[in-house]
């Protein structure tokens, strides 16, 4: 071996240097390096492999530059040894890419080289990068008596390093496959190889004992063992922040973010993940890139977003399978799967089950098959099936108490005890709850423990325990609480979803047990939530920068707003960018798939915005748990308020009066609801045609009023008795009636809107926020209205609008986003008249257009209105979808975060000509002093007296405080 002086290793250091320096030039390089009469010496050699392996985990363009340099100098000086070498750093890379495949083949090619070198130890070097390759190409189990070989190879020779390497390679190997506590064993053999180098090779072997320290406490994190988890991660932390290895430490964070997934403690969880995934996609650390994925799915999935989790588990599996990672692609279609299923589309989550338990079974990965046992048992379960469905959580619940998986088998307890349940046999059901609720409550996993009080809640209910149930039902709300307090208000919305089961069998046996105050009070609990704890947590809301992270992500978020803007103006020929003639089909498929795309970065930039800000004080801003019943809606005399909940089947409408609360039963649920109102969305859509076609409205005049008696008789006439002499009735509408017209409700010879004021609000609890911080001054409105070149009505509007106010009209060119953004906060009267749409296919997106573009939530959510009151005078501005927990997602949501108290708003297409004489009648009683909601019905009741059909008079309604 040639003596490196100084001198050469100062110019060896300064190539490898250059070599990272040129990566994408890297071959010419070498090739001049070489020509020149470069030093190609074996110190230089190896130290390209050891600059290579460490790069790995800092920048993989490098590390292949450095093994593709190695593989050059080998050929060139024909050097057998080095250039094995070389197809092992390499085959390194590819692991590190996930192209698992090349890896094994690369692998192969160096061991075969090493081999017929007589070179027995560096074959078993080889298999260090192998063993692990072979475990994604589905290989694992068959992999691990090899590796057992070669690790006794290098035991023997004293390779303590590379023993070490092997054993936690193999370790992974061992908890890909499910055996954990075999795992663990070659976790803490590794460490002992690595402890025996600490006096030679320093923070080699530091980094090395910290790597093995977070891969056994990833293992323990699955046993349970939450405690030793956290401290060998921090201990890991120290020693990789020490050693500068950041990436590694940002992987350690993401280990413990999966103890507060199954803590509920979501926010926390995706923030990590999110930061991990930013840095390894950067570094081109594509196996890290995979495991934060599937990670993010799983907080997805906790989240009720199943739509999300289903569209990144397919794309994951779509990458996975092109890289030759069918393990990994099992797993990501086992979430597609488990998904579908959440999705109601149970036939293709089974299509789906079966592809992935090939998969897993032809790997040998048998807790991930008992992962699908229990999906399969919860799929049978929602069939009613619960005998099928015990069977089936049985055998997954052994399987991973066989292999000490704590929480997946308290998991299967419950699904156990579900079942048990739907079959009657109430002993089995408490015990089985109970020893999950034990479990739960150790490790501190709220989204088991809410499961299992449940449980405990109908069983006690069954067998007439009253005090008992409700105290379960309580402690069941309470920790469901606890976790929405913790999230992010972007992540709140949906949460609530797949939990209204717990809430709509707490509020039937209140409702049994005539605790009617007690259920009204869950009800409110399980409305509205996001958008009530916002409000009453008055945050900042507006998206500032507080970091160059969220500089450069508010930067991105800005320019792809304005592209969305133009894209979606070209597509539907509104604004600025449309086009005069009719598009060509290709350039209109081009832009569709435009706006798709650029509304998914949108949203992901908004949600990595949040994650971004501190979970104690804008994310964490929800209910604390507490046993203090909210007090009853306060109603005047003369004023009723009616709050509805439905099922699928029934409903029920709790009753308030200035005497007290009761509750009547109703015979249609949220099936027969939907299909009165797809009859009535047909009666509007014939209507709109008739006034674009200047056709009279006379002959469809009786078909809507049929309609509008329909949704009466289900929804008003049980509680007739109270409409009765009252003056004032406030809706708290529930699902589909958030688009019942409530005031247009038809008896058979009058509207309501004729008999009495009416308002509506998505909660009793959003009522008494915005009477609270309701204010009536009309001395300086702001009056907004822009055409677009179509809308000859709007102009008239706010002329005639700004005539009778006063203040300040903007219109046109004048009316653009940033003059609302700007202007909106000095004013308590804010009106808005322009072309609406409420996007209920992404209502996000739900826009009124301006001149330089869309004025939608995003932007609304910037507005600071401090209780004013403010007409969206546009077409369905009250459309919103209604996800999760019964909230709503729309315009009426962003103006309402804004702290309007007050909001008039549209439920279908409003005709902007007829819509002139609604408003100017509208602020006339304002201005005489009338109240919003006693001056919108009177304007509506003139238009009424004229003959209007519904669709004329009807669409505005009073949203929030209407006094």
């Amino acid at each position: 071996m040639v003596e490196v002086s100084p001198a050469n290793t100062h110019a060896r250091d300064a190539l490898v240097r250059q070599l990272v320096e040129h990566a994408a030039s890297v071959a010419d390089f070498v090739e001049a390096w070489l020509g020149s009469g470069g030093s190609t010496d074996d110190d230089l050699l190896g130290r390209l492999k050891d600059e290579s392996e460490r790069l790995l985990v800092i920048d993989a363009t490098a590390a292949e530059a450095l093994a593709d340099a190695l593989v050059m100098a080998a050929d060139r000086i024909d050097s057998p040894r080095f250039k094995a070498l070389g197809w092992m750093a390499q085959g390194d890379v590819r692991r590190a890419q996930g192209r698992y495949a090349e890896t094994v083949a690369l692998m192969e090619a160096a061991g075969e080289a090493f081999l017929s070198l007589g070179d027995e130890v560096g074959w078993a070097r080889s298999r260090i990068g192998w063993v692990f390759a072979s475990q994604f190409c589905g290989r694992g189990r068959e992999a691990i008596p090899v590796a057992e070989q070669a690790y006794a190879i290098l035991d023997r020779a004293g390779e303590h390093l590379r023993a070490g390497s092997l054993s936690t390679n193999t370790a992974g190997v061992h908890y890909y496959v499910g055996e954990y506590e075999r795992a663990l064993a070659l976790y803490d053999r590794a460490i002992g190889h690595f402890e025996q180098t600490r006096s030679s090779l320093g923070a080699v072997a530091d980094e090395r004992i910290a790597k093995a320290m977070a891969n056994k406490a990833q293992a323990l994190i699955l046993l349970g063992r939450f405690e030793a988890a956290i401290d060998l991660c921090q201990a890991a932390t120290d020693i990789f922040i020490a050693c500068g290895e950041l990436a590694n430490a940002l992987r350690v964070d993401q280990f413990r973010a999966s103890i507060y997934a199954g803590q509920g403690q979501y926010t926390r969880a995706l923030r990590v993940h999110a930061e991990a995934l930013a840095a390894f996609e950067q570094a081109g650390l594509h196996e890290s890139a995979i495991d934060v994925s599937l990670e993010m799915i799983d907080c997805q999935a906790g989240l009720n977003r199943h739509a999300d989790a289903l569209a990144l588990a397919e794309e994951l599996a779509e990458r996975c399978e092109l890289v030759g990672a069918p393990t990994e692609a099992a797993r990501a279609r086992f979430r597609a799967a488990r998904a579908l299923a959440a999705l109601g589309n149970a036939k293709s989550a089974l299509q789906a089950l079966d592809t992935a338990t090939e998969l897993f079974s032809s790997a040998g990965l048998t807790a991930e098959l008992g992962s699908l046992t229990l999906l399969r048992a919860r799929l049978q379960l929602d069939e009613n099936e619960w005998e099928a469905a015990r069977v089936l959580a049985e055998q997954a619940c052994a399987l991973f108490a066989e292999r000490g998986l704590v929480e997946r088998r308290t998991q299967a307890e419950l699904v156990r005890a579900q079942a048990a349940l739907a079959g009657g046999l109430e002993d089995e059901a408490e015990r089985l709850a109970g020893s999950a609720l034990e479990t739960s409550q150790s490790l501190d996993a709220l989204p088991l423990s809410h499961a299992a009080h449940h449980v405990l809640a109908r069983v006690a209910e069954r067998r007439g325990r009253s005090v008992e149930a409700l105290a379960e039902y309580e402690a069941a709300v309470r920790d469901l609480e606890q976790v929405q307090s913790s999230l992010a208000t972007e992540l709140r919305t949906e949460y609530l979803g797949d939990k209204l089961r717990l809430f709509h069998d707490a509020i039937d046996f209140c409702i049994a047990e005539n605790e009617l105050e007690r259920g009204l009070d869950y009800l409110e609990r399980a409305k509205s939530r996001a958008l009530v704890d916002y409000l009453a947590s008055q945050p900042e809301v507006s998206i500032q920068a507080r970091t160059a992270t969220e500089r450069e992500l508010i930067d991105r978020l800005n320019v792809l707003r304005e592209e969305h803007n133009w894209f979606y103006g070209r597509l539907h020929g509104t604004g600025p960018s449309a086009a005069s003639d009719p598009l060509p089909e290709p350039e209109r498929a081009r832009l569709q798939q435009a706006v798709a795309d650029g509304e998914r970065r949108i949203v992901k930039i908004h949600e990595r915005l949040a994650l971004l800000r501190d979970s104690e004080s804008l994310e964490a801003i929800g209910p604390r748990p507490s046993v203090q019943i909210a007090p009853l809606p306060r109603v005047d005399t003369g004023t009723i308020l009616l709050e509805y909940v439905f099922r699928e089947d029934r409903g029920d409408v709790f009753v308030v009066t200035p005497s007290g609360l009761h509750v009547q039963k109703l015979t249609i649920g949220t099936l027969g609801l939907q299909r009165l109102l797809n009859r009535w969305d047909l009666s509007l859509e014939a209507a709109a045609r008739a006034v674009r076609d200047h056709q009279s409205l006379d002959r469809l005049t009786q078909n809507a009023n049929g309609l509008l008696k329909n949704l009466y008789e289900v929804l008003l006439r049980p509680v007739a008795e109270y409409l009765d002499g009252a003056r004032h009735v406030i809706v708290v509408p529930y699902g589909p009636t958030h688009a019942v017209p409530f005031h247009a409700l038809f008896d058979g010879a009058n509207y309501l809107a004729e008999r009495l004021e009416v308002w509506t609000t998505p909660s009793s609890s959003l009522l008494r926020l915005c009477e609270q911080r309701a204010r009536r001054d009309l001395t300086n409105p702001l009056v907004v209205g822009y055409s677009g070149g179509h809308l000859d009505g709007v102009l008239d509007e706010v002329r005639r609008v700004s005539e009778l106010l006063g203040g300040v009209c903007y219109v046109e060119g004048e009316a653009t986003r940033s003059l609302v953004l700007a202007e909106a906060p000095k004013h308590c009267l804010v009106h808005l008249a322009a072309h609406g749409e409420a996007r209920l296919d992404n209502p996000l997106f739900a826009h009124l257009s301006m001149a330089d573009g869309h004025l939608d939530m995003a932007d609304i959510l910037t507005i600071q209105l401090d209780g004013a009151l403010v007409t969206l005078s546009a077409c369905e501005t009250g459309r919103t979808a209604v996800v999760g927990g019964d909230e709503l997602v729309g315009l009426s949501r962003g103006f309402l975060f804004a702290g309007a108290s007050t909001l008039i708003q549209s439920l279908w297409r409003v005709d902007d000509t007829s819509t002139v004489a609604l408003m100017e009648d509208f602020y006339t009683g304002l201005l005489a002093g009338q109240t919003p909601g006693a001056a919108l019905r009177s304007a509506q009741r003139s238009c009424l007296a004229s003959g209007a059909h519904p669709y004329v008079w009807a669409p505005f309604q009073v949203v929030g405080y209407g006094g």
